[in-house]
This record gives C-alpha cells, structure tokens and sequence, in this order.
C-alpha cells in the first residue's frame, strides 16, 4: 500500500451520513482508555493481589513479597557488564 493511501486514511475522521456523525467509536476509545489498568474503590485501596487474591488491605501475601535485587539474575549479571565495560574503555585509551 503506498504511503499516500495511508496518510488518506484520517485515524479521527468520522463520516457523515444522513446527516449524522456516528461518534460512537471515539466515545468507545476514550472509555477504554480512560478506565484504569487497576481498578480501585478508593484512592487508598491496595488492591486485591493478582496471583492469590488476598485484599492487600487486610494483609501481605506470600507471592507477592518483595524481590531484592541479590535474589535475582540481575545481581550475576551486574559484574558480567562492569568488567566488559571496564575491557571496553581500556582498549579505547
């Protein structure tokens, strides 16, 4: 499909027929994404968790502790990436 025919396409243009704009496909856009990832009953609410459904209110679940960052790969990555940006900047020089 050439470019022209693309930029033809108006994303946000609405036809006119029988005199009336059919608006019900922006209305459902704007809805959509005006819903929250995380809906809340309150601005204070914790929520529910996603794994095992426990009110975060009420108290902490298992699954969803913190993670540090020496339980992770991230932690044997980190040394893997200093020394070869340390190799790196010493054959630079």
């Amino acid at each position: 499909m050439p470019i022209d025919d693309e930029f033809e396409k108006e994303i946000d243009s609405y036809p006119i027929m029988d005199n009336h704009i059919d608006l019900l496909p922006a209305l459902r856009e704007h809805l959509i994404l005006a819903t929250p990832l995380q809906p809340l009953c309150h601005e204070s609410c914790s929520g529910l968790c996603q794994v095992c459904g426990i009110n975060l209110n009420e108290g902490v679940c298992v699954c969803c502790s913190p993670v540090t960052v020496s339980s992770t790969v991230v932690s044997n990555v980190h040394p893997l990436l200093s020394s070869k940006a340390a190799k790196h900047s010493s054959r630079s020089l």
